[in-house]
């Protein structure tokens, strides 16, 4: 089968307005790069264990994080197309299994590979990744309050440790896409 393009969408689940970004990759990389491209896109800075989900099956990359369950899979033979392989279908990507950043990956479409384009391409996406560490979507939320009221007692050290400009609507896809030019496709820690 000749490979192709997949179009898809990456959302972050839980938080509203919606953290989304659109992604088009081959569809024969592997699931180790297309963690490296996620984290890229969506911001992260691969600090945390990660795993795939698909019909109550966990793609990992081997560790004692993950211990001898049998629902565990070792991915790092896996590829996309292994996953997802029509349009509409969906996996689960987990990032920080503490905070658990739960993404729904969704194939929107399927095209041929155009010669003249490099892939991966990031086309669209909005708003700003979470900060690492902030205690997951009800952290998050939490944060986002914080930050909104400059009479909050916590809003000073808050405001500290995120450092500057933390703008959770931010998001520029021409960065991401010169990022994932780069090796292991601009994704820190890889």
């Amino acid at each position: 089968m000749a490979e192709k393009i997949y179009q898809i969408k990456i959302s972050l689940k839980g938080i509203q307005p919606l953290i989304w970004r659109r992604l088009y990759i081959h569809s024969g990389i592997l699931l180790s790069d297309f963690h490296k491209m996620i984290q890229t896109v969506m911001g992260w800075t691969n600090s945390y264990p990660h795993q795939f989900i698909k019909n109550k099956k966990y793609y990992v990359v081997p560790s004692d994080n993950f211990g001898d369950d049998v629902s565990n899979i070792d991915y790092r033979d896996y590829k996309v197309l292994n996953l997802l392989k029509k349009e509409g279908d969906t996996i689960i990507y987990e990032y920080d299994l503490g905070d658990g950043w739960v993404h729904e990956i969704l194939l929107e479409k399927m095209s041929e590979v155009n010669p003249h384009s490099a892939y991966p391409i990031c086309d669209n996406g909005e708003m700003n990744c979470p900060p690492e560490g902030c205690g997951g979507v009800d952290g998050y939320k939490d944060l986002l309050e914080i930050i909104t009221n400059s009479g909050h007692e916590e809003y000073v050290e808050t405001i500290r440790w995120l450092g500057p400009g933390f703008d959770p609507t931010y998001f520029c896809y021409s960065d991401k896409n010169e990022m994932l030019r780069r090796k292991d496709f601009g994704c820190m820690g890889c």
